[in-house]
């Protein structure tokens, strides 16, 4: 019961509805009698959004007849053709991991690879169980005769690993987010075609399930009524949709991913160019790299929109592991971006990713004199005139400890662990955590 109104399921309502239907119904014909043949259709029938906001409804295949009873039925809101999609994939060779190089996401792991509690849900054609998701690879369910964890066309295994294979576990490559879960939402065939119906209550049961960033990699030029509220349903919870802008070279929209609840994003190459294959225009929002290297129990290269889409769907996970909204998570996708003329806002940048997860640190106040400690003035360390600062090789230039680095070997502090390297993964000792402390108090002798 919600208040006083009873909540049916939607086959339940259907069976309701025609039932009224068959006792209201014209009497049909009989054998041999010329006339039309009242053909089927199948559609989804629309009905009132839960008191959560859920939309219900239910596919089936009804003829003329029958839909023009249900269409004036008080219960039924709308009647719609029931359409769907292809995944967006493309079949051309590469053999190098580049796609991180390209748009800088390590600049993103400096300060964040995810959290196991952060969710992409994967709707595909199921994620099959791959050592590089090894604990990260959540039950997951099928709205097709399928099951969730296994792939019969290897597209969602595939999508999956983009988005968050592991890192620094000697296996193949790397995802987006590597450290991110994954809950695979089998919505498509192993043929790779989609229902608009399935991937409804796909997006809908992620959500659900607490899923923090949804990706797509299918789509049509047909759209659906329903996906489009399914997909409002995910963004009124606070889940980041991501969609693929599809391959075939085009302008006209394509959903789900131009619709507005969703970053549609195209596929560019390594010179940050849009790749021939890519739907392009004002309402594709932005371009990641479109071929990329993929772990599979044989590695390979896969291609199209499918892959560039979980590229901007790991980064959004990466960007929610640091307790970043989805309002805010999507402004900073888009506006960490390098311009270009085909997208709304252009290729995913990773660099300014990282600089927007900068703490911001204040201003110093020139005008206040520094307190002064009563019992000894603790002197300012300072650099060895005849030491040269070194340059480690294991400190990234954009690391977020670099600064602090640099200062400790500048005021002679720390060296390193040799003339070229710091080893910042490395614990300190409680010996050496006091002799950083004495140096960095100028060695006082009292």
């Amino acid at each position: 019961m919600t208040g006083s109104r009873v909540v049916l399921s939607a086959s339940l309502v259907l069976t309701l509805a025609l039932a009224i239907v068959a006792t209201s119904a014209a009497p049909v014909a009989a054998i041999g009698t010329p006339g039309d043949v009242d053909e089927t259709q199948d559609v989804v029938i629309r009905f009132d959004d839960d008191a959560d906001g859920r939309p219900q409804f239910v596919a089936a295949s009804l003829t003329d007849s029958e839909m023009e009873a249900l269409d004036s039925h008080p219960m039924v809101e709308d009647i719609e053709e029931l359409t769907g999609g292809t995944i967006a994939e493309v079949d051309i060779e590469r053999s190098l991991q580049w796609e991180f190089t390209t748009t800088a996401i390590e600049a993103v792991w400096d300060h964040t690879r995810g959290d196991e509690s952060i969710v992409i849900a994967v709707l595909d054609t199921g994620v099959t169980p791959m050592p590089d998701l090894a604990g990260r690879l959540l039950p997951g369910t099928s709205f097709t005769s399928g099951l969730a964890q296994t792939d019969l066309n290897g597209h969602g295994t595939a999508v999956a690993l983009v988005a968050a294979a592991g890192i620094d576990n000697g296996i193949g490559g790397v995802g987006a987010c590597p450290q991110c879960s994954v809950l695979p939402v089998q919505v498509a065939q192993a043929d790779g075609t989609v229902r608009w119906d399935r991937a409804a209550r796909g997006i809908i049961w992620a959500v659900d399930q607490g899923a923090d960033v949804i990706n797509m990699s299918f789509g049509g030029f047909v759209g659906s009524d329903l996906l489009e509220d399914a997909i409002g349903y995910a963004t009124d919870k606070g889940v980041v949709v991501v969609a693929a802008a599809g391959n075939y070279e085009r302008t006209d929209p394509y959903y789900p991913a131009a619709y507005t609840g969703a970053i549609a994003v195209g596929a560019h190459d390594e010179s940050g160019t849009r790749y021939s294959f890519s739907n392009f225009g004002t309402w594709v929002d932005l371009a990641a790299p479109g071929c990329v290297w993929v772990s599979t129990p044989v590695g390979q290269s896969r291609c199209g929109t499918s892959f560039a889409s979980p590229i901007v769907a790991g980064a959004a996970a990466l960007l929610r592991s640091v307790d970043t909204s989805a309002a805010t998570t999507t402004s900073t996708l888009e506006t960490s971006t390098f311009t270009t003329t085909w997208t709304r806002f252009g290729n995913l940048d990773g660099t300014k990713l990282a600089e927007a997860l900068e703490p911001d640190v204040p201003e110093p106040d020139v005008t206040t004199e520094p307190a002064v400690t009563p019992s000894r003035v603790i002197a300012t360390p300072q650099p060895s005139p005849t030491v040269a600062i070194p340059r480690f090789a294991d400190v990234a230039p954009h690391a977020y400890y670099a600064d602090a680095v640099t200062w400790l070997a500048t005021n002679g502090i720390s060296t390193g662990t040799t003339p070229t390297t710091f080893s910042p993964d490395q614990p300190l000792t409680r010996a050496q955590a006091a002799t950083l402390l004495w140096r960095a108090e100028g060695s006082p002798t009292t």
